[in-house]
């Protein structure tokens, strides 16, 4: 190889992997409002790929809505959950969103008609596949699992898709004091290759991201506009971080990646 190409050849990999990487400081993008006045607790917002629509949920009981948006935070939909809903995400094997319940409720799909008028949800895990009662699940499809915060171990858990109760950990790159300053229900997966978790820093106002060893790889500093909390309130889809504010009732977006 000469050199012409060689020089080439990593400038193209070094352009692929800094492409890759979070931006250092998050750049505030879309907001939502709910529609419904019920509950308080936002727990989760999903981008489903099909649909080219953001759905969003409100922890704390069944009556509590779950809404959907567009890219321009316009809303699409409105109803209630149906359940006590606390994570969501999108599985891209059934082509559906997912979800799972508090304690051991268990996990359930959703199913949306296509006139958008309705929805039904459906049991496809019974129990509490999940480290506690709040918490808030997200899907890594590489691994085919159900992904938690396990704050108690430092790390994350992973429950298989197929069979809850094959389960998996991993002990991530953080220390004690660190720990105190975390959100304690989320994590978000980006799918981002050597960025693929992501937790809530609420006192440095920082999402720390984490590789699949576990090794913490980046930071992204939040605007000191951004409303943090340290239970749920906090998602991560479509490249984008959601902060959720309790008195206005909104998400905001704040862009992360490219």
């Amino acid at each position: 190889m000469n050199k012409f190409f060689f020089t080439l050849l990593m400038f193209s990999v070094q352009t692929l992997v800094s492409a890759q990487a979070p931006f250092k400081k998050a750049v505030k993008d879309l907001t939502y409002t709910f529609v419904s006045e019920e509950g308080t607790n936002a727990s989760a917002v999903v981008w489903h790929p099909e649909k080219n629509l953001y759905f969003t949920v409100i922890a704390g009981n069944q009556d509590f809505p779950f809404e959907a948006f567009d890219s321009k935070g316009k809303s699409s939909y409105s109803n209630f959950i149906g359940l006590d809903t606390r994570g969501m995400w999108y599985n891209p094997k059934t082509r559906s969103l997912e979800l799972n319940a508090s304690g051991d409720e268990g996990w359930y799909s959703i199913t949306l008609k296509k006139d958008m008028t309705t929805h039904v949800t459906e049991s496809i895990a019974e129990g509490q596949n999940q480290p506690d009662f709040q918490s808030v699940g997200t899907f890594d499809p590489v691994k085919k699992a159900v992904v938690f915060f396990d704050v108690e171990n430092y790390g994350l858990k992973f429950f298989s898709q197929k069979n809850p109760k094959s389960i998996s950990s991993l002990k991530l790159d953080i220390s004690d004091e660190e720990l105190l300053f975390f959100n304690l229900t989320t994590v978000g997966y980006t799918g981002k290759k050597g960025f693929e978790y992501v937790l809530l820093n609420i006192e440095l106002k920082k999402l720390y991201f984490f590789d699949r060893k576990g090794k913490k790889t980046a930071e992204t500093n939040i605007g000191e506009e951004a409303v943090l909390g340290e239970m749920f309130l906090f998602s991560f889809t479509n490249n984008r971080a959601f902060f959720y504010n309790t008195d206005n009732r909104t998400w905001t977006a704040y862009n992360v990646f490219k």
